[in-house]
């Protein structure tokens, strides 16, 4: 796999199934003042407070769980509302469950007491105090995993709350028989331990979550099953079943933890608002809360594809060109969720040397921020769900602001992503004009998303092959999506590839000492880099050289090229025709049309003899943009192999002799 992708965030993965009955570190037991209060108070996390067999006759005409900083209960205190009735007074409670969060920026060791007040009566009910070594809960760092087997280790295991676990910088050779992520109850691991999940959307049973690769530096989230949480366990690492070897681990003492719980999504912390983007494929749902938008994003896409969604580039219509998105999606190979916001300053490949293009708003040449923040990810049944925060108004230049009192416009893009981390061409964009008010009052909903079933894999087209032809025409055209060049290479592409005589990137075949003529039609204008590639032969079997560090481009050898000619491409002709519904490549282009653009009809020509310094293997490939072209082989010219074989013969003969 080419370019695996190191993650780099810290997630919360919510699964499908219920979330463990952990709900925090205890504080201790309310004190009785008046109304029968108890219950015995937890700390889910920094801002959720969680009363746990709550008792209040409800007989109080304006109690509500208040919290303040004086250095007892009193009248100046601040509301902490309850997730099923918001800042509605506390009704009657008989050994209940009450879960309540601290409003604004505040979190729970900034208070010195939790109280439940009645504000009419100014009186205090029941109350607990906070000490003031008290510590929020927060995620905790377990330090470096060791190496003892197959070349294991990670930089850090850093638990993020009470039901995943990140792995950073994870090494792994992937030859172990059957390893697996692994939890145990004893500080050395032993075969009655657990499976882990880092697969969402599969239970830990059998060899669903078999590590079936190597990780070479990625960023991994593993998920505790079940109802089971890292308070049920003391060691965490990697395990091989079969050869019962443990190939790194690491203990931690769970009675000093204190990390955040993970609790069952409130009823108030659906998502009020949703709008369909595509019927039975696609959907967005939104909140909004102050001075922020949570937003979801449910597709039947599949892990190593994308899910685009935010503003148009244009106020009067959807244009993609512009748009400022969040682009989020579930890595192939760590099976990890990711957001990353996105420029899109034009349809091209991300220019990395100079920000144009398709680009994440992080790359230093585009010099922004990425400033959408992952928050859960649910997966299963075909369904991908994540959902992700941002602020309206990110004080990123290259941001724009979310209105709410008003409608917009907006862009919306499904499609892979590439072996580097960033988008390739999408595969369904808006038809229409899409609009949404982010600020709409009223409640909306989306029905449910079928389940999704996309069978076996699509069979890849059958490899073209060109041999004995000394004059290629090169120009540009459509990739031919999972049947095309993705099904031939292995690798995601941009949804535009080379054409050579007519046939998507064909095998061509070469001999030393000939001279080859290219025909290049591939656009020569610069200023316009989604219509600008140059043709160029070079070791390098992913291109785009001009995205290259200087030091990376020392490591490339080119031998013909770039050249640049006017555009020739073959392009969609029948709206609506998917690659993926034909058998082979001559059926799918008869649904394409040739049109050329550019400073002329007659295209540049570039020669090229390979010579004995020229490797058996090289690729022609685009000099702007990454994955677009494919393989040469280069053989020794017949004459050339007869007398190598006629001086070995000599060579035998003496030798003889």
């Amino acid at each position: 796999m080419m370019g695996v992708v190191a993650l780099a965030f810290i997630i919360h993965v919510v699964g499908l199934s219920s979330a463990a009955q952990y709900f925090g570190k205890e504080l201790g037991q309310l004190r009785t003042e008046a109304h029968g209060v108890t219950g015995t108070v937890k700390i889910a996390d920094s801002k959720t407070i969680v009363i746990e067999d709550f008792n209040y006759d409800g007989a109080g005409p304006d109690a509500y769980i208040w919290v303040g900083t004086t250095d007892q209960p009193g009248a100046t205190g601040t509301i902490v509302p309850a997730f099923e009735g918001d800042t509605e007074k506390l009704r009657a409670y008989t050994g209940e469950r009450v879960i309540a969060k601290l409003p604004g920026s505040t979190t729970v060791q900034d208070y010195k007491w939790i109280s439940i007040w009645c504000r009419m009566a100014g009186a205090n009910f029941g109350d607990i105090y906070i000490p003031a070594s008290f510590a929020n809960p927060a995620p905790f760092n377990l330090g470096a995993l060791p190496t003892y087997a197959h070349r294991v280790k990670a930089d850090s295991v850093v638990i993020n709350d009470a039901k995943t676990l990140t792995f950073t910088n994870l090494f792994y050779d992937g030859n172990g028989p059957d390893a697996y992520f692994w939890a145990d109850t004893r500080s050395n691991p032993t075969s009655s331990g657990t499976k882990l999940i880092w697969q969402p959307g599969m239970s830990n049973s059998g060899v669903n979550q078999r590590i079936g690769m190597a990780f070479t530096g990625q960023t991994v989230t593993v998920t505790m099953p079940g109802d089971t949480t890292v308070y049920d366990f003391i060691n965490i690492g990697l395990w091989c079943v079969q050869a019962r070897q443990d190939f790194g681990s690491i203990t931690y003492d769970k009675d000093t933890l204190n990390v955040p719980a993970v609790l069952d999504p409130p009823p108030s912390s659906t998502y009020p608002n949703c709008k369909v983007l595509v019927d039975d494929e696609f959907q967005v749902q939104w909140r909004i809360t102050d001075n922020k938008i949570d937003v979801e994003l449910a597709s039947l896409v599949k892990p190593g594809n994308y899910m685009a969604f935010g503003l148009s580039g244009s106020q009067t219509r959807t244009q993609m060109v512009g748009s400022d998105v969040t682009v989020a999606w579930m890595d192939e190979g760590s099976m990890s969720p990711m957001v990353a916001d996105y420029n899109l300053e034009s349809e091209a490949q991300c220019g990395l040397n100079d920000g144009r293009g398709a680009c994440p708003d992080n790359v230093p040449t585009v010099n922004g921020t990425s400033d959408s923040t992952l928050l859960a990810l649910l997966f299963g049944k075909g369904i991908t769900r994540i959902s992700y925060s941002r602020l309206l108004d990110t004080g990123d230049s290259i941001d724009q602001v979310i209105p709410t009192d008003r409608e917009v416009f907006i862009s919306w893009a499904l499609g892979p992503i590439n072996a580097d981390g960033r988008t390739a061409k999408h595969v369904s964009v808006p038809r229409d004009d899409p609009r949404i008010n982010f600020g709409v009052s009223t409640r909306s909903t989306c029905p449910p998303l079928p389940v999704g079933d996309d069978g076996p894999p699509l069979p890849a087209w059958k490899a073209l092959k060109t041999k004995d032809e000394t004059s290629f025409v090169v120009e540009i055209g459509q990739s031919g999506g999972k049947r095309g060049y993705t099904g031939i290479t292995g690798v995601v592409g941009w949804g535009i590839a080379w054409y050579v005589n007519g046939l998507l990137i064909p095998e061509i075949t070469v001999e030393r000492g000939v001279t080859y003529t290219f025909t290049v039609y591939g656009g020569d204008n610069p200023e316009k880099s989604a219509e600008y590639h140059p043709f160029y032969i070079t070791t390098d079997e992913e291109g785009g050289h001009a995205q290259l560090s200087d030091a990376e481009k020392a490591k490339r050898t080119i031998f013909a090229g770039p050249t640049a000619g006017p555009l020739c491409s073959w392009e969609v002709a029948q709206t609506g025709s998917n690659p993926d519904d034909f058998t082979n490549f001559a059926d799918y282009k008869a649904t394409l049309e040739r049109n050329c653009i550019g400073s002329g009809s007659d295209g540049m020509e570039m020669t090229w003899t390979p010579d004995e310094n020229t490797p058996d293997l090289v690729y022609y490939q685009c000099y702007t943009h990454r994955f677009l072209g494919w393989k040469i082989n280069v053989n020794s010219a017949a004459g050339l192999k007869i007398s190598l074989l006629l001086l070995l013969a000599m060579f035998a003969v003496i030798k003889l002799l």
